[in-house]
């Protein structure tokens, strides 16, 4: 709202702004879509039976799945 009300600011100046807000949520879309693909992995790795064993916990304490 600052740069609405700065009638002195030039536009390319709100261009570069608008960028880097571009870039900082097409960074957190990435980071999301990387978390889906590996949850969706684990998902279909887990048996999701009685068993103790399971590869979604293994893998978020750092242990890798059998």
């Amino acid at each position: 709202m600052a740069l609405y009300e700065d009638e002195s600011r030039a536009s390319g100046d709100v261009k570069q702004l608008a960028q880097e807000h571009l870039s900082k949520i097409e960074t957190k879309i990435a980071d999301l879509q990387a978390m889906r693909d590996t949850l969706t992995e684990l998902v279909q790795c887990c048996a999701g039976d009685n068993r103790p064993d399971c590869p979604i916990l293994k893998d978020l304490s750092g242990h890798s799945p059998d």
